[in-house]
């Protein structure tokens, strides 16, 4: 059976179709709200206006020199001191006066030097030039904006912080409707990549809260998206990743963690690229790892003078002993790879001595 509806017009009940109503996208049931006969009845009563003639302003069109306000319907002089000009059509007034457009005439008018300009929003005087105020070639009687750069600078800051999102999506938009924008845009960045990525950290550690808080916002709204790409990222970036885990092991512990990616290599340099303790190199695709030669158990530091490659077996057989207890009784002893680690860490009877890394 087909639905009904009552006409928010008239009150009468018909067919929920084509046949009484015209169609709306915009409503809850794709129709309009009063069927055809009331639309009908409407646009026959509708009596158009004439279109208004914009013609100019002129003592010859308003030989009283005098023109009626659309508001408040009175009679004011046809000049500038009662009417704003219409930017559409230069030499044009607009229809409302200045008093009904919120012009305080009671304010008095600030006198100006030649060549200067006060601003509409922070009333300072400034030169009027494009360094203090944006050029606004059409409807403006000098050429540039009402309010100069600082207030408009402030104005569009404001905007941005409320509209983030809406402004992301806009300049996203924007960006990728035409292919030869985008190719253009991407290779700026392929170009630019470390310029750019440099000018961002940068931000962020002048504005931590701005960013700590961007960062919150964005999360909560891309959280399967961020997963995603940590997932990425970890599998792409295998020492990075190692690293970040070390750092936070000693940082819970509060422990120093200032092992670096450059100060691993150079540790991997000094040993071939192989395991410390057994002088095997990876196997099976496994990468080496980085183990503490003072155990993180007995407060090791994650630094470059405590820090040795090590394989998965090695790593895991020695755990949390002690260097000097676990390696001579370890089934790979080497006298030479131990007489080797202990000069590489600078150890001397037993006592660390300055670090030379």
């Amino acid at each position: 059976m087909s639905e009904m509806k009552i006409c928010s017009k008239c009150g009468e009940e018909f067919l929920l179709t084509i046949e009484y109503f015209y169609r709306k996208k915009t409503s809850k049931d794709g129709y309009e709200g009063q069927c055809k006969k009331c639309i009908a009845k409407r646009n026959a009563s509708y009596v158009k206006k004439p279109k208004r003639v914009f013609i100019n302003d002129t003592k010859e069109n308003y030989p009283s020199g005098t023109k009626e306000c659309s508001i408040c319907k009175r009679e004011l002089p046809a000049d500038e001191n009662h009417f704003y000009l219409d930017s559409n059509y230069p030499g044009k007034f607009v229809s409302a006066c200045k008093e009904c457009r919120g012009y305080n005439f009671n304010k008095p008018k600030a006198i100006t030097r030649e060549g200067h300009k006060i601003c509409s929003k922070c009333e300072i005087e400034k030169p009027l030039t494009s360094d203090y105020f944006s050029e606004r070639p059409k409807g403006s009687i000098d050429g540039f904006r009402g309010e100069c750069r600082t207030c408009e600078t402030s104005r569009i800051r404001e905007w941005t912080s409320r509209n983030r999102v809406v402004r992301r999506e806009k300049q996203r938009e924007w960006k990728y409707s035409d292919p030869k924008r985008k190719e253009k845009w991407d290779s700026y960045y392929s170009k630019n990549r470390d310029a750019i990525i440099a000018r961002a950290k940068k931000w962020d550690t002048e504005h931590k809260e701005r960013s700590l808080l961007r960062s919150h916002e964005w999360y909560e709204n891309n959280k399967e998206r961020s997963k995603a790409n940590t997932v990425a990222w970890r599998k792409a970036n295998p020492e990075k990743k190692a690293l970040s885990h070390q750092k936070r092991r000693s940082l819970k512990k509060k422990l120093k963690s200032t092992l670096t990616i450059e100060q691993w290599e150079i540790t991997l340099n000094h040993f071939n690229g192989k395991c410390a303790y057994c002088g095997e190199g990876p196997k099976d695709g496994d990468v080496l790892q980085r183990d503490h030669f003072q155990p993180l158990a007995k407060h090791g530091e994650y630094s470059a003078i405590n820090v040795l490659p090590a394989c998965k077996f090695c790593n895991s057989s020695k755990g949390k002993k002690i260097f000097s207890m676990w390696y001579p009784l370890f089934k790979h002893y080497s006298p030479k790879r131990e007489r080797d680690i202990l000069k590489y860490l600078n150890y001397r009877n037993g006592v660390q001595q300055l670090a030379l890394i």
